[in-house]
């Protein structure tokens, strides 16, 4: 009697926590974000490949179906990925990529989605005095093109994509604020018009009837917490850590400190918490991958994940062979490592295996 009254108690608690936000969320929606708070709460930390099931070092934005790096180098595809709307003009790609998708999470995947969105007038997304006022305009009270141009993109690309879909999608609009690099940046707008901004896509997805996202908010390196949009508007918080531990502007010091106040931020705020972007890229004008630091994931992200409980999840950028020389960024080992790099390849290639054979990791198989 005691075990069926104890039961029905744990039972109408769950189904109260799904019952939150329910009138912006659907109960699948909800589920996977509680499930993904528990991820952390366990010991355990979800391991994500940006475009993980689309693209490989070979094949950048290739309509084609392929095997991603990941799974080529560990037997094993990531359990996250997170496509981009950049590539939505990609038509051939576009399209397969929505294939490659729906049976990601079909095999139990969870899906991303991010947005680096080019300018209205500089058709780019990178910072441009083109674009200085476009944020400005977009938050304005005022009819204007901008803000039409904002609005129609909402309503004409991502809601039709989300809906059909229909899954649960972890959604992070206008990453790296904090940093100068975007138009939608510091150098073009205030921490309070990006809170405007932010809260303006969540509302207009909100009243076009998406239920089934969960919203990312990613400032880059060091948690600012004045461009948080707030709780009604927030899931998973996360912070965007290239190099991290092993640069002169990212040291140890510098990364634990910031990955701290977010984890803590997030705790406070019932949030849960995620390294929405990471991997080792130049430092100082060279390339470190795996030619200085062979051992990244192990010794920088693996150590620094158990030393700092609480990140549900972890996500590496994508491989990209551009030019198609062998020079393209990798962000993990891919299958011509030790062809191009010989030792320090073939060791990168042991060092991210045993990452991945970690028991703290989670990869979709």
């Amino acid at each position: 009697m005691k075990k069926t009254i104890l039961l029905t108690f744990i039972l109408t608690l769950v189904s109260n926590l799904m019952a939150q936000n329910s009138e912006f969320k659907d109960f699948e929606t909800q589920k996977l974000l509680e499930e993904i708070k528990t991820t952390a709460s366990n010991g355990k930390t979800i391991f994500g490949v940006a475009n993980g099931v689309s693209m490989n070092f070979d094949n950048p934005l290739s309509p084609k179906t392929i095997i991603g790096d990941c799974k080529q180098i560990t037997g094993k595809n990531p359990k996250f990925i997170e496509n981009d709307f950049l590539f939505s003009s990609q038509t051939e790609f576009w399209q397969q990529e929505i294939s490659a998708t729906k049976e990601f999470h079909k095999n139990g995947g969870i899906v991303g989605y991010c947005w680096h969105l080019e300018g209205r007038k500089s058709k780019s997304f990178r910072t441009n005095s083109l674009d200085s006022l476009t944020v400005k305009n977009i938050i304005s009270k005022t009819e204007n093109e901008d803000k039409k141009w904002f609005l129609s993109l909402i309503d004409t690309l991502l809601t039709p994509t989300f809906k059909d879909l229909g899954f649960p999608i972890l959604f992070r609009p206008f990453h790296e604020m904090n940093g100068g690099w975007f138009w939608w940046g510091k150098t073009s707008i205030k921490p309070s018009e990006y809170v405007e901004l932010y809260r303006l896509i969540v509302e207009r997805l909100r009243e076009n009837g998406v239920k089934n996202l969960l919203y990312v908010f990613a400032p880059d390196t060091y948690w600012q917490e004045e461009y948080y949009p707030g709780d009604d508007y927030v899931d998973i918080i996360g912070v965007d850590a290239y190099e991290p531990g092993c640069s002169p502007y990212h040291g140890k010091k510098t990364f634990e400190r910031e990955l701290k106040k977010m984890l803590q931020f997030a705790q406070n705020h019932s949030k849960a918490a995620a390294i929405s972007e990471t991997g080792l890229r130049e430092i100082d004008g060279v390339y470190n991958y795996p030619e200085k630091i062979p051992d990244f994931w192990t010794k920088y992200v693996l150590k620094a994940l158990n030393r700092n409980p609480g990140v549900s999840y972890v996500m590496a950028w994508y491989n990209a062979d551009w030019k198609h020389d062998g020079k393209g960024p990798a962000y993990i080992p891919h299958k011509d490592f030790p062809k191009l790099f010989h030792e320090k390849g073939e060791k990168a290639v042991q060092d991210f295996k045993e990452f991945s054979k970690n028991k703290r990791m989670i990869f979709l198989e």
